[in-house]
């Protein structure tokens, strides 16, 4: 949970609703604190790979699930989640 906008946002509530959204195999969602942004991190099925409206429709997706306070500020899409030396997803991102 983090403190947005006057609002608990739950990270997790945010990762649900993007993983429910058609193409997506993994999503993770982060806060970057220094800069106050949240991010959702996904790995998308390899046919929606090279889709260029596929972000787009993702973003509308969660505008129409989530609210305000909720949506990310940037989507990334990764070919593989970063993961550390024990296997856990690294927190080590930052969104530029």
């Amino acid at each position: 949970m983090i403190k947005r906008f006057g609002h608990k946002v739950s990270l997790e509530h945010v990762q649900q609703v993007a993983a429910a959204y058609r193409g997506i195999e993994q999503s993770h969602c982060v806060w970057e604190a220094h800069t106050r942004r949240l991010g959702l991190l996904i790995k998308v099925e390899q046919s929606k790979e090279e889709d260029p409206h596929f972000i787009m429709a993702l973003r509308c997706h969660l505008l129409k699930h989530l609210q305000p306070p909720f949506v990310p500020d940037v989507i990334v899409k990764l070919k593989c989640f970063p993961l550390s030396s024990h296997g856990e997803f690294c927190r080590c991102l930052s969104f530029k």
